[in-house]
């Protein structure tokens, strides 16, 4: 850093908020008018673009790959959860190393080197003779996703104003939960077909297919100081989000409901398998109706152009409805009633995925995202991975669909729950209220005056 009035930047860092030629197109009015759709944000729709062709074949191989463990290796709930375990316990290890790294370094670059490395997961898939190499094909992936997720949440925020982040991640969701609909349609109509190999060879080619559109990204960088890095760094972003009321809120609420959501995960092949007595290809064919609802509820999220204050509200709500559908999926557990509550739980996964992050992104500011983001990151899946060992440990014990019901019941108090919390933080004036939409006339200082705190 240099003495003067502006800090000097490297080469690539532009201010957050500053728009440059070829960075933000059109540039968005600082007066009355109502902000342009974030799509107009032609880097912003390469990072939507591209991250929806990746997730085409990341759904596509992740479906297959529990349905191949099912079916082709007949998974017990232990072997089930020791699978997932697999890909939970790489990511919590390294995730706050690359939450610090997207802090320190370029979030375009991460986020290319995630997806490569994805690919390098597709072989030990198609080698697999037995579990264990899906185990070693899974935790890969584990890696590469603890690379992209912090990276994404990064450029998202860089790239995007505050006051259309939750706009912002609803089209970010709508592209990943419209590739799930894709991937896994495609993946059981050839599952069929043919068998799993062939799935995992046409994911790694799908997958390849995304560089084109995140190679044209700028490399945009958090415009704050990047001291070295160091292992206090870690414990950082929690500490940042303990002290936050609304992040506190939403720490709490992510943990125990992605704990919950790891249920499902886990056991739903052997529901399919066992209960509803469907084949490889209906694990595929759910999970594309799960894709349904997650797009038909991130289209609606992305509609909200004013988010700041709602966040959490969303959040609640995504879970009383995912809770009340996991409810009727597994309590009734028939193939035609699955595939509808399917549909309602990707809805409410919908609203909590675009939320949380667009408040991780507002809150933890863009010197402390990507680590905020990985302490998010690493307590979801701390949460799923003791869930996991929990399960290998009575997995024989184990009951797949009472666990389920119960499963969701509990989600849907939690975002009952929630939302009761928020109400008392707003009251005692430690959250952000709603913020009202811009009137045409109104100054630009009234209008970036912030959530009232």
């Amino acid at each position: 850093m240099t003495d003067g009035p502006e800090p000097s930047r490297p080469p690539g860092d532009r201010p957050h908020g500053i728009v440059e030629d070829g960075l933000l197109e059109p540039s968005v009015p600082h007066g009355g008018a109502v902000p342009p759709h974030v799509l107009t944000n032609r880097p912003f729709l390469w990072l939507v673009l591209g991250s929806g062709v990746a997730n085409v074949a990341f759904w596509a191989y992740f479906g297959t790959l529990f349905a191949d463990a099912a079916f082709t290796f007949h998974a017990t709930p232990v072997e089930a959860a020791l699978l997932l375990a697999s890909f939970s316990a790489p990511f919590v290890v390294v995730t706050p190393l690359f939450g610090i790294l997207v802090d320190r370094w370029s979030p375009k670059w991460l986020l290319i080197l995630g997806f490569l490395l994805l690919a390098a997961a597709i072989p030990f898939a198609l080698l697999a003779t037995s579990i264990m190499w899906l185990a070693a094909s899974i935790l890969v992936v584990g890696v590469a996703v603890a690379m992209l997720d912090p990276a994404r949440s990064s450029l998202t925020g860089l790239l995007v104003e505050q006051d259309l982040l939750i706009q912002a991640n609803g089209m970010v969701s709508t592209s990943t939960h419209g590739a799930l609909l894709i991937g896994t349609v495609g993946a059981g109509l050839l599952l069929r077909t043919y068998d799993a190999d062939v799935v995992y060879a046409a994911a790694g080619v799908i997958g390849l297919l995304a560089l084109p559109f995140f190679l044209p990204l700028p490399d945009v960088r958090q415009s704050g100081d990047r001291p070295a890095m160091t292992f206090r760094d870690l414990a950082e972003g929690l500490v940042w989000s303990w002290r936050d009321p609304e992040l506190r809120l939403l720490l709490i609420m992510a943990v125990g409901g992605y704990g919950l959501m790891n249920m499902l995960f886990t056991l739903e092949p052997l529901l399919i398998r066992d209960v509803i007595g469907g084949g490889p290809s209906a694990v595929q064919f759910l999970w594309a109706a799960n894709g349904v609802g997650a797009v038909l509820g991130a289209l609606g999220v992305s509609r909200i152009r004013h988010g700041v204050g709602v966040e959490l509200s969303l959040v609640g709500a995504g879970f009383v409805v995912s809770g009340l559908g996991l409810m009727v999926y597994a309590g009734i557990a028939t193939y035609e009633v699955a595939l509808v509550a399917s549909a309602v739980i990707g809805v409410g996964f919908s609203f909590f995925f675009a939320s949380a992050l667009a408040l991780v992104q507002r809150a933890a500011g863009e010197e402390r995202r990507g680590r905020v983001t990985a302490v998010f990151g690493v307590l979801q899946e701390g949460t799923g991975l003791l869930g996991s060992g929990a399960l290998a440990s009575v997995g024989t014990f184990v009951a797949v669909q009472p666990v389920l019901v119960g499963s969701g019941f509990l989600l849907a108090a939690g975002g009952f729950a929630g939302r009761w919390a928020l109400g008392r933080l707003r009251r005692a004036g430690l959250a952000a209220r709603p913020v009202v939409p811009p009137v045409p006339g109104v100054a630009a200082s009234a209008r970036r005056r912030g959530p009232r705190r």
